[in-house]
């Protein structure tokens, strides 16, 4: 768990936002972010004539944020003069762009900064340094270049020594400290906060966001701390699309793959075509059931047809999604071997119909590539569904995201949210060997607070977060259907536990085995749970049962399915391995709408 900087300073997670009398946007941005965090930020306003504080401010307990709009049109009047001094913490952002010197810049910092510049718009290499509050952070000591606009950042001061640059921008101080009695001042070079609450469209520039939200990020976990939604527990998982469970899949071999994985102390899951589920060796199965710490199987759809679960024909879809559970459960009454209830879906590709079928058909969750939808138009995503441990937003379905393991900065980005580090490969990925494997194991290996390796099942089962409210009350969320948490405090806890719902859905919590009573109302399933010190709690959430049709398919759709998997099959485990006749074989697997036959390792 991260650690605060400060524990025991501030008390309630509590942040008093200034304000001009005419409101910021980037004032209700900001509060917007703190409730993510689960902290919870009033919005004082400041009037132009008037000669007493907005709201009393107790000495030594109160974090402050406000614009430098809001610094520079009051700084000088003797009540916001003393609102700044009593503040432990302030941050300042907002500042306009171009060059200049700023006297109240230089006055609030003992002239550590004295001004503002502008970098001009285009590539930008953004640094996050080692030096965080209350770290170290998963993307401690790291770098990334973003496409990025004009892009301020601070010029340095005759007393730039005493500053701590937290961020850089082209090795420009972009977020900076400067410490303060028991406190510090924390200053962010952004023009604007993003509102994380605004609709997006899948051409909307995330990454060059990155640098103030990890700014923003690090600010609140460095001085809550515990307050804040924090995981456990953050789990790591390759996820390898398509095999089945023969000896040999394409360039995977399972009797040279286990014996990796446990060297490398990895854990790696098959997305199981749930087609072939007649085809598992039964001495593979055996083989792979020996190493559950490290393997496990989860589901690809159901035929992996073109545009399987990007229909919007709701009857197709849920008998599709029933089909594809029906055969995991025949192949686990044929094989003995586990399966976690997860769709991996084909070619990253579903709609929103597509998300009540999973649910109505038994699925816990979703992992995908991307967290657009098909028709994404219907219902918008917003930065804060990006942000979230999953996207909730359809039936409040969790759908978490995947990234290609050459994607180290997102992978930690994404885990500094206490996102589950998910991995997407192809049997391609393992063409020269397990190489790729062990460097991308070593590279989150560098990751603090490190993931821990699991399958993928047991990943999203510990991807739940805890926030303290006192010493005795917890809050719990969960965004699967079952949790197991560990109270490690050496005292008895009540947890207030909560889950994304739709409503009318939950047939009963249990608690252990034990039934507990609930609640569920706007799109909130809310309950209790109590844990001794030391122990052990596991609940599970219960859903009313769904009648299914039979999926009724033509010969033509059958004809097309077992042409299409043959192909594959084909593809993956002989062509790619001969590269002469990979051209040819491109064109005929094209007429079946196969997709690229070879994109190359870890690549689809």
């Amino acid at each position: 768990m991260l650690r605060p900087a400060r524990p025991s300073m501030i008390i309630d997670p509590f942040l008093r936002i200034l304000t001009s009398e005419k409101l910021d946007p980037s004032d209700r941005a900001l509060g917007r972010f703190a409730d993510l965090l689960g902290l919870r930020a009033d919005i004082a306003t400041q009037k132009p004539d008037s000669t007493e504080a907005p709201a009393e401010l107790p000495v030594g307990d109160r974090v402050v944020a406000l614009s430098f709009k809001t610094l520079r049109r009051y700084t000088g009047t003797a009540h916001f003069d003393q609102i700044i001094e009593n503040a432990v913490f302030l941050l300042i952002y907002d500042f306009p762009p171009g060059t200049f010197d700023s006297s109240e810049l230089q006055g609030l910092t003992a002239e550590a900064l004295s001004g503002v510049a502008t970098l001009p718009a285009g590539e930008r290499r953004f640094t996050v340094h080692s030096n965080l509050p209350g770290g170290p952070y998963p993307v401690s000591g790291m770098s990334h270049t973003v496409a990025s606009p004009a892009q301020n950042v601070f010029v340095e001061g005759p007393g730039f020594g005493a500053a701590r640059v937290h961020i850089s921008a082209e090795k420009r101080p972009y977020f900076v400290s400067v410490p303060r009695g028991n406190g510090a001042i924390f200053l962010l070079a952004e023009e604007t906060m993003v509102d994380i609450d605004i609709p997006l469209t899948p051409q909307s520039p995330i990454r060059a966001w990155f640098p103030q939200l990890v700014a923003l990020s690090v600010f609140f976990r460095g001085i809550y701390g515990p307050r804040c939604w924090t995981a456990p527990t953050i789990g790591a998982n390759v996820i390898v699309d398509d095999p089945y469970l023969k000896k040999r899949y394409g360039f995977i071999r399972y009797d040279t793959l286990l014996p990796e994985l446990r060297g490398t102390g990895t854990a790696l899951t098959v997305a199981f075509i749930p087609f072939n589920y007649r085809r598992s060796d039964p001495s593979v199965v055996r083989l792979l059931q020996s190493a559950s710490a490290h393997f496990s199987i989860a589901i690809h759809g159901c035929d992996h047809a073109a545009a399987e679960y990007s229909s919007t024909d709701e009857a197709w879809l849920e008998g599709t999604s029933a089909c594809a559970m029906d055969r995991m459960e025949q192949h686990q009454r044929r094989t003995g071997m586990a399966f976690d209830p997860v769709m991996v879906f084909p070619q990253g590709r579903y709609s929103i119909e597509a998300i009540r079928a999973l649910k109505n058909s038994g699925f816990y969750a979703a992992v995908n590539t991307t967290n657009w939808a098909v028709d994404w138009n219907k219902a918008p995503l917003s930065l804060r569904d990006f942000l979230d441990v999953a996207v909730t937003r359809y039936e409040r379905f969790p759908i978490f995201l995947r990234h290609f393991p050459s994607d180290v900065f997102g992978c930690a980005f994404y885990a500094l949210f206490q996102k589950p580090l998910l991995v997407e490969a192809h049997h391609q990925f393992f063409e020269n060997g397990f190489g790729p494997l062990e460097t991308f194991a070593q590279n989150v290996a560098q990751i603090s607070p490190a993931p821990k390796w699991m399958p993928l099942g047991s990943a999203l089962l510990s991807s739940h977060l805890v926030r303290r409210n006192s010493e005795s009350q917890w809050s719990l969320r969960h965004y699967v259907p079952e949790f197991r948490h560990r109270n490690l405090t050496a005292s008895d806890l009540v947890f207030a536990v909560e889950k994304p719902e739709s409503d009318g859905s939950v047939e009963s919590v249990l608690v252990g085995e034990e039934s507990v009573p609930f609640d569920l109302r706007a799109g909130w399933l809310r309950y209790s749970v109590a844990a001794r010190a030391g122990e052990e709690v596991a609940a599970r959430v219960l859903y009313h049962s769904h009648a299914h049709q039979p999926r009724r398919s033509s010969w033509k759709y059958r004809l097309n399915v077992s042409s299409r998997r043959f192909l594959s099959d084909l593809r993956d485990n002989y062509v790619v391995r001969n590269k002469r006749i990979l051209r040819v074989a491109e064109a005929l697997l094209k007429k079946h709408r196969v997709g690229p036959l070879y994109g190359g390792p870890g690549k689809p």
